[in-house]
């Protein structure tokens, strides 16, 4: 049996994480805060120690050894939202919306995730894409 570290990450990453969400869920309408959630994102200084600490967490988690949760073959390294920024602001700075995957499964997901109707996967992409 594979042990995983706790399922959270420290403490203080989470006051981290809703301290930046809060700022996003102020914005007074969504598009305000589809566009602060992906200038918040870029900006949030990722070598800052809670985001260390997330990105250790999230390794720890990772299925095999730091392994991409989507093919499980190549090495994950970068900070994935399972729900897109375009499509899910509230979402952006929520550690259960994180999981690690590699650049070239990561890339080409862009703004599109899988949703389950009636037991088929069917991919949803954002309109004009």
């Amino acid at each position: 049996m594979i042990r995983v570290g706790p399922d959270q990450p420290a403490p203080f990453v989470l006051a981290d994480l809703r301290k930046r969400q809060a700022r996003i869920d102020a914005l007074p309408t969504y598009a305000e805060r589809v566009a602060g959630a992906k200038k918040a994102w870029a900006s949030t200084g990722r070598n800052s120690k809670a985001f260390r600490s997330l990105r250790a967490t999230l390794k720890r988690l990772s299925p095999g050894l730091e392994r991409c949760v989507y093919c499980e073959d190549s090495f994950g390294d970068e900070i994935e939202h399972v729900h897109p920024k375009d499509w899910c602001p509230e979402r952006v700075f929520r550690f259960d919306n994180y999981v690690y995957a590699c650049g070239a499964c990561n890339g080409p997901k862009n703004n599109r995730y899988g949703v389950v109707f009636d037991g088929s996967v069917e991919e949803q992409v954002r309109a004009g894409d």
